[in-house]
């Protein structure tokens, strides 16, 4: 049973080990994934123009697995995942994240336009009325960086 306990936690440790954060691009780290399910949407913005949501606005924009990719945090109960974007020319950028829970491509919201799913955006500014703003969440990119994102749900 160990060994078994061993090899499942190899199995989700080296990939996450090849990502070194010295290698060239922004290496993204996931936090508070309440359940391994659907995809994480990600946009790259390098203007306030349609941050957070608007992907067309984006330089670059995608979806990452979510299953495979998590590892558990401490307790087991919430799961974090880390990702890389790879081709980013140095500059200033806000990244904005999603969990796709539906595998609709969009995210869900109410009436007044809360998400229905969990989201985060670079720097993880404070929660304020209406969606976070471009200049909380912008970052300086030269050749690589590592990002935390805290989902919110």
């Amino acid at each position: 049973m160990k060994q078994f306990l061993f090899a499942v936690c190899m199995a989700l440790v080296v990939p996450f080990a090849s990502a070194d954060s010295k290698s060239p691009g922004i290496h993204v780290t996931v936090s508070n994934i309440k359940e391994a399910k659907g995809k994480m949407a990600w946009a790259l913005f390098a203007a306030k123009d349609g941050f957070p949501n608007k992907r067309e606005n984006s330089v670059q924009h995608g979806f990452w697995d979510i299953e495979g990719s998590t590892s558990a945090a401490e307790g087991g109960e919430i799961l974090k995942a880390i990702y890389l974007i790879e081709n980013v020319a140095d500059g200033e950028y806000a990244l904005s994240v999603y969990q796709d829970l539906d595998l609709n491509q969009k995210m869900k919201s109410n009436w007044l336009g809360i998400p229905k799913e969990p989201v985060g955006v670079s720097l993880n500014p404070k929660v304020r009325m209406g969606p976070p703003r471009y200049d909380d969440s912008k970052f300086d990119f030269k050749g690589s960086i590592s990002l935390d994102i805290k989902l919110h749900h």
